[in-house]
């Protein structure tokens, strides 16, 4: 058998596929989707494996052909739907294969790694293959390799009496929680016989024997009101021991998820889920344009679509725009469908997102909510797709390789035959246009659930205000504004779009304005570090006291960012609480949803965001 390599090279020049002999002993092991290591020229290289071809469809002489070095997966990390997609996106998009699929798989497979075999928990197998394991239940690929066990392992991989997991190393090292075991269970059950007199002694090892097959976590049983010093007496006798357990990352470890119910439908609710709901069942690759005004309820109809999707045994993704929305809908979509969901976004450790992303692709969570990059999630059978606010220009990937997450979307429609929904309460042209052609199919919500009116919207021109000699940014009908709502002890939201202190820094002199050497944008100014900082590459200088250009003092901060702005608040309002919420404030993981929180709960009066 020959495979099909795509190689570890991020050039032009080898962006196509290379032909490798695999080894006798590596055929049943190499597939697509797995990653090798072969020899690339002098050197030996990581690389995809995208096809596997019989020797007659060999272009070169078979002789000549390098052969496989190494198998780094026991199962392919790519799914064969993904290896598909890697292939059209890179002609759709014009892109390196090697950069789709790193693009494709979290970055912690990027990272070093070991790949083992794990025992499972109710397996029976014969003494000298359960002795290959370790304590933790573990057997490295490369020891069983060196071995020489991997074909003797693989008939119990496949009949399910042992899996193949990653153990993550440096730079997302594994999650390690103390825990403890009795040794063997003859001594433990032997030691029981004299322990009856040592009441806490006997509570102790009753129930780890009880739980032998997982990992009893020390802490948890002092939660349950175990003896410390009993556990530690047992140690001391050489009937338990202490160890590091492995543990899955949970995001929301902790967190607990009041179950919600389905609420009612409206009648324009209903119109649009029984359309949904029949282009489900008729398993047809159709796009829909939902378009529903704010508070009509489309997250609504999203979740008992998807309760439908997961009732016919199928899968569901869920894309938000931008982080900042995912706590809310991951709130929702947690009380709903509980630990059937993954979360998939940046701000997520490496670890974890690795661990959600295996979650999907083992089939342990059937539901995914994540922003632009969970477009790439390893479902199997997908029911529906839906992309929320579907205008947003956060769905388009700026840096290299280039994508829109719709039209990854659309691809994966297809090839599942699902449908695809949009949902917007202000649809892009481009989808407006489509569903007016009827190229996607237009479900309509106009009404808000609770039949109350849209908020009234008043523009002000600030030309006017300042005639009227008012120079604040703020315009006295804000003003006023603010002032009732603080009086009435209810909450402010106020939207700039531009975050630091100041846009840029001009010199009143010759015009020079400080600009990012990689970028060609002006520089925005961050007082509280006192730097210029490009917001598109991360360059940053300190900002000059005199101009660069004609070394006139005479150079000013001009424009206006969240920061000035909370500034100016805290001036005019300084008993009102701000909470701003930006880049700058939100770089700490779970930031985004602690200030939400913060302010849901009435802990700030106004808060002030881009």
């Amino acid at each position: 058998m020959i495979a099909q390599v795509i190689v570890d090279v991020a050039s032009k020049s080898v962006d196509k596929r290379f032909d490798y002999a695999i080894p006798a002993d590596l055929e049943n092991i190499v597939q697509p989707g797995v990653r090798v290591i072969v020899p690339f020229g002098p050197r030996k290289i990581q690389g995809y494996v995208m096809r596997c071809v019989p020797d007659e469809e060999a272009e070169y002489d078979l002789e000549k052909l390098r052969p496989i070095l190494e198998v780094k997966d026991i199962q392919p990390e790519l799914t064969t739907e993904l290896v598909q997609l890697s292939e059209w996106y890179s002609r759709y998009f014009l892109s390196k294969r090697i950069s789709i699929l790193e693009a494709m798989l979290p970055s912690a497979i990027k990272a070093k790694y070991s790949k083992a075999f794990k025992l499972k928990e109710d397996a029976d197998l014969p003494d000298e293959v359960v002795a290959y394991f370790n304590n933790e239940g573990l057997y490295y690929y490369k020891d069983a390799q060196q071995d020489e066990n991997i074909e003797q392992l693989m008939p119990y991989l496949k009949e399910g009496y042992i899996e193949a997991v990653t153990i993550l190393s440096q730079n997302t090292t594994k999650k390690k929680r103390r825990a403890v075991r009795v040794v063997s269970t003859e001594m433990a059950e032997a030691y029981l016989e004299t322990a009856q007199k040592k009441q806490k002694q006997y509570e102790v090892l009753v129930f780890l024997l009880d739980e032998r097959h997982r990992d009893v976590l020390l802490q948890e049983l002092l939660e349950m009101a175990f003896s410390t010093s009993a556990i530690n007496a047992l140690e001391k006798q050489g009937v338990i021991e202490k160890y590091d357990a492995i543990v899955e990352r949970n995001p929301y470890e902790g967190r607990v998820f009041e179950k919600e119910q389905k609420r009612e439908l409206t009648p324009e609710q209903q119109v649009a889920y029984d359309t949904l709901l029949h282009s489900v069942r008729q398993q047809q690759a159709e796009t829909f344009l939902l378009h529903g005004v704010t508070g009509s309820g489309k997250t609504e109809v999203y979740l008992q679509i998807i309760e439908d999707v997961l009732t016919q045994g199928k899968e569901a993704m869920m894309l938000v725009p931008e982080i900042a929305l995912t706590p809310q809908m991951v709130l929702r979509f947690k009380r709903r469908f509980g630990d059937e969901v993954a979360v998939l976004h940046s701000a997520l450790s490496n670890g974890e997102r690795y661990d959600e992303w295996q979650k999907i692709r083992d089939g342990r969570a059937r539901v995914s909510v994540g922003a632009r990059s969970s477009v790439f999630a390893p479902f199997k059978n997908l029911g529906m797709i839906i992309i929320d606010e579907e205008h947003e220009s956060t769905y388009k990937q700026e840096d290299y390789p280039r994508y829109h997450a719709k039209d990854i979307a659309e691809w994966r429609s297809r090839y599942h035959q699902c449908p695809l929904v949009l949902g917007s309460a202000t649809p892009s042209l481009e989808s407006y246009a489509r569903a007016e052609k009827g190229v996607y199919t237009l479900l309509s919500m106009p009404s808000r659930v609770n039949q109350q009116p849209l908020p009234d919207v008043e523009i002000l021109d600030m030309r006017e205000e300042l005639a009227n000699g008012n120079r604040s940014m703020f315009s006295a009908r804000l003003v006023e504004a603010i002032e009732q709502r603080l009086a009435r002890k209810e909450q402010v939201v106020l939207f700039l779009n531009r975050r630091g202190y100041a846009s840029f820094m001009l010199c009143r002199d010759c015009g020079h304005v400080p600009q990012c050497p990689n970028c060609d944008i002006s520089l925005t100014y961050h007082k509280s570090s006192d730097q210029l900082k490009c917001h598109y590459c991360g360059y940053q200088e300190q900002a000059p006291f005199q101009c660069p250009n004609c070394e006139s003092e005479h150079i000013r901060q001009m424009g206006t960012g969240t920061q000035r702005v909370e500034e100016l608040l805290q001036q005019q309002f300084p008993d009102a609480r701000t909470i701003r919420m930006d880049v700058d404030t939100t770089t700490k993981k779970g930031s985004h949803e602690k200030l939400l929180k913060q302010f849901g709960e009435g802990n700030g009066d106004i808060l002030l965001g881009t």
